[in-house]
């Protein structure tokens, strides 16, 4: 089966992440020939085995109107190498944003599926565009969590399917020998590491991190961002950081990150200005995986992924004094902890690699006459 898989932007994020430990593992099918459309930028889609590589004219830029002309660029660019290009058995689209390559599959009667990631509150041009071509275009979606398929309630006509998303083999392997060391937990419990990975963008709750640094000088603070240092010192160039908390760039592994927490956040700020509703959130069944400990928001996919009060803690982030005060909560008396590590690794097998793939090839299979027979 020839497969085309479509991705805008190849870095360090989510949405690449979770299709490379799909596609890591669907590649290991020789039966298969897996493409793959993409920027050329380094990322976690950069280092697969038995992929064939094409460039879908994308990068990414500062300037909204720089970057508005290199979306149409790029979709101009998926729509020529879709069009003329050769036929592929399925197309599958991560993230909303490939429309290019969706239309020009349209046009040509290949099946199309659409693994959906994001949602956007109030979307700008671009992005209404690239939502009515993946309802014209979707012959089925796959959504990451239920609360993401509520939000496009009435959008899609076509079969939607939700699929938690799952750590890479190589990760939960990682993980495996980690949690073998000889007491693990009372190490990590020791540490006193409380870690916030993000990207660097106010609405991820970064300053809010900052504020709870502050309040909590017993503790250590690690910010992981997906950012260059350069980036990161622009960023706090005028603020005043407290001196128990580091700043780590660009982590590849984050399995070391993780072995050391002991505790990791998700701070998305789920109102006011710069609201962002985390539609599901790796890094908590990626800490899950190390047996650590969460506090998330109380709003969309980290309510399908935590058990509140048994694995961490679902709250108004934004409540800097409620946050300090479920932080003690965990981390103020070993047994405590111990229960909250046990739950969380428990937790972890809810979201295994196999399952994710079996789901997603199930679905790709599913309709393969329509690819082949036209």
């Amino acid at each position: 089966m020839k497969i085309l898989f479509v991705h805008l932007l190849n870095n360090f994020t989510g949405s690449p992440r979770v299709l490379a430990n799909f596609l890591d593992e669907f590649a290991k099918d020789k039966k298969n020939e897996i493409h793959i459309l993409t920027s050329k930028t380094d990322g976690f889609l950069s280092a697969l085995e038995g992929v064939q590589f094409h460039w879908n004219g994308y990068k990414w830029h500062f300037n909204k109107i720089v970057l508005s002309f290199c979306l149409l660029i790029s979709h101009i660019r998926q729509f020529i190498f879709v069009l003329f290009g050769h036929r592929y058995d399925c197309i599958y689209i991560n993230t909303i944003l490939p429309c290019g390559a969706a239309f020009a599959a349209k046009l040509r009667k290949m099946k199309i599926v659409y693994h959906i990631h994001e949602f956007y509150p109030i979307p700008h041009m671009m992005q209404k565009v690239c939502v009515r071509f993946a309802r014209f275009c979707a012959d089925e979606v796959i959504f990451v969590s239920e609360y993401l398929r509520a939000c496009y309630s009435g959008v899609f006509t076509c079969k939607q399917t939700v699929v938690f998303n799952s750590v890479s083999r190589d990760f939960h392997n990682a993980a495996k020998n980690v949690l073998r060391e000889e007491n693990y937990i009372g190490k990590k419990f020791e540490r006193r590491l409380i870690v916030l990975p993000c990207a660097l963008k106010k609405y991820k709750g970064v300053f809010l991190f900052v504020e709870i640094a502050k309040k909590m000088p017993q503790f250590n603070f690690l910010l992981v961002v997906s950012n260059p240092k350069s980036e990161s010192d622009a960023f706090f160039a005028m603020y005043n950081l407290p001196s128990n908390l580091k700043i780590q760039n660009e982590i590849r592994n984050m399995t070391e990150i993780y072995s050391a927490a002991s505790l990791v956040m998700n701070l998305s700020i789920p109102h006011g200005v710069d609201k962002f509703i985390e539609t599901f959130s790796m890094i908590l069944i990626e800490s899950f995986e190390f047996a650590v400990p969460v506090i998330a928001p109380c709003y969309g996919g980290p309510l399908e992924i935590v058990n509140n009060s048994e694995n961490g803690f679902l709250l108004e982030v934004e409540n800097i004094g409620e946050v300090c005060q479920k932080i003690n909560f965990i981390l103020s008396d070993f047994s405590r902890y111990k229960a909250f590590c046990d739950s969380a690794l428990k937790r972890s097998m809810n979201f295994e690699v196999e399952k994710n793939v079996r789901q997603i090839k199930k679905i790709i299979f599913s309709l393969n006459t329509k690819g082949s027979n036209s």
